[in-house]
């Protein structure tokens, strides 16, 4: 037999401590508690790789937490992404239909142009002819103002000739005296 412990790894020999068998005495504390201490066994060996793989099972466990949340942050940053494309998919609709909307105008604008005029200039002209228009209506309203006012002071003229015509049929004049005292009369009011 040899004088080595026969735990595989262990360089303890019966002359250096203790042993119980062929098992120098930390390997048999450490096998039949289930403790391994310091040494240089594969046991040892073994434990510090065990203590290795949970740390980086926990730094991995914190990775895929951080990913979780990287993931749920891009996911939220997309679906915002989506939603403003959206919207501009939908803003550029409406630009589209506007355009489409404003050439129909123009192109229905422009049977009316006159030869090398613009819908601007063409526009400028029906607003100016628009104002012109205005005033033309404006300057006949003044005008049958006038002509009313005109109607009235004639009406109340041959009111006051007819009254007085009755005035001198009642004094029993002559037909000379009688146009003379009118024409007197209408002179009268239109001196007025």
């Amino acid at each position: 037999m040899s004088d080595k412990c026969i735990v595989h790894g262990c360089q303890n020999h019966k002359h250096q401590g203790s042993f119980d068998g062929d098992l120098c005495s930390p390997c048999y504390r450490m096998l039949t508690t289930g403790e391994p201490r310091f040494g240089a066994t594969f046991v040892h060996d073994m434990a510090a790789r065990i203590r290795e793989l949970e740390a980086e099972k926990k730094e991995l466990a914190l990775d895929v937490l951080a990913a979780q949340g990287q993931a749920a942050d891009l996911a939220a940053g997309n679906a915002r992404l989506d939603a403003e494309a959206q919207a501009q998919a939908q803003e550029v609709d409406l630009t589209r239909r506007r355009a489409d909307k404003w050439q129909s105008m123009v192109l229905d604008c422009e049977e009316h142009l006159k030869d090398g005029e613009t819908p601007a200039q063409r526009i400028e002209r029906e607003r100016t002819d628009n104002l012109t228009l205005l005033k033309l209506v404006e300057k006949g309203k003044r005008k049958s103002e006038q002509l009313e006012a005109e109607n009235a002071r004639l009406k109340n003229a041959l009111i006051a000739t007819r009254n007085d015509l009755h005035e001198i049929n009642a004094g029993d004049l002559s037909t000379f005296e009688v146009q003379d005292a009118i024409s007197a009369a209408l002179e009268e009011k239109n001196d007025e």
